[in-house]
């Protein structure tokens, strides 16, 4: 198992925030070195504490086998499957949204792609768009 990270995190660039009611989109992207066996991790975006995550997005260039998306809370250590475990190849969106919204939205949150299978070659591009947008009073 490898733990890979994207340009976002490996740059250690800030995380968006959200003014108001708009939403915010934002991607990270890790090229493949080589390929993914099960277990390996990609570490893609942060999502902000005080945010509610609307969608979940994840694109490659080539096959990469079998993957699942997901959104953890790494201070209470729970997590949430956005996308459960599919064939990827071309674009998956998020298929478990009532999971992901549950989490706590007071810490951050790390968007990762997890490999179940294993697959892709070197060069392959994985990429992972998160939509979020700040919570509202209430919520």
């Amino acid at each position: 198992m490898a733990i890979i990270q994207s340009n976002l995190i490996l740059n250690k660039v800030p995380a968006a925030t959200a003014d108001d009611m708009d939403v915010v989109a934002v991607r990270g992207e890790a090229v493949l070195a080589a390929p993914l066996v099960a277990g390996d991790i990609i570490e893609m975006a942060i999502v902000p504490a005080g945010s509610r995550i609307v969608d979940v997005t994840v694109d490659t260039s080539a096959a990469i086998g079998s993957a699942s998306a997901e959104v953890a809370d790494p201070i209470a250590g729970t997590a949430a499957l956005a996308i459960t475990a599919a064939a990827l190849n071309g674009i998956a969106r998020m298929n478990n949204p009532a999971a992901v919204q549950a989490l706590s939205k007071v810490t951050d949150q790390m968007a990762t792609v997890t490999s179940t299978v294993g697959g892709g070659t070197a060069g392959t591009v994985v990429g992972l768009t998160v939509s979020y947008r700040n919570i509202r009073q209430g919520e």
